[in-house]
């Protein structure tokens, strides 16, 4: 699997997670944004870590919120520099629900039979080529 570049990653947030709110909701933590991407990602040979999103957040400056002391035996770069266990972005969570549902739709579902799904594969596999 190839892992994505810092230059690719930037494309794919600005292409697929528009910035937005941050509600400290699970559904914009840090872990649950990697876990959509990852499962999005996997089919198509790309991997991407949680530091490097985070990296790829920052750098585009995305409001980043931290809570919570960082619990014992925490192994991420990511959670260790900011002495967090949650790490909240400023996404839109439409968008991120939008792409947790595709993300889904990657198996044997009702999500791959429909056009919206037809037609964000399609743009996925075309940012990768």
């Amino acid at each position: 699997m190839e892992t994505m570049d810092s230059a690719s990653i930037a494309r794919f947030i600005k292409l697929f997670l528009p910035e937005g709110e941050i509600n400290r909701r699970d559904k914009n933590e840090l872990r649950i944004i990697t876990a959509i991407l990852k499962s999005l990602l996997m089919p198509l040979g790309k991997k991407i870590s949680t530091d490097a999103l985070l990296k790829g957040f920052s750098e585009m400056s995305y409001r980043i919120a931290v809570e919570e002391p960082i619990k014992d035996g925490e192994e991420s770069i990511a959670y260790i520099a900011t002495n967090s266990h949650s790490i909240y972005i400023g996404v839109d969570t439409g968008c991120l629900q939008q792409l947790s549902i595709f993300s889904k739709g990657n198996g044997k579902g009702q999500c791959n039979k429909s056009e919206d799904f037809e037609n964000f594969h399609r743009k996925l596999k075309d940012f990768f080529v």
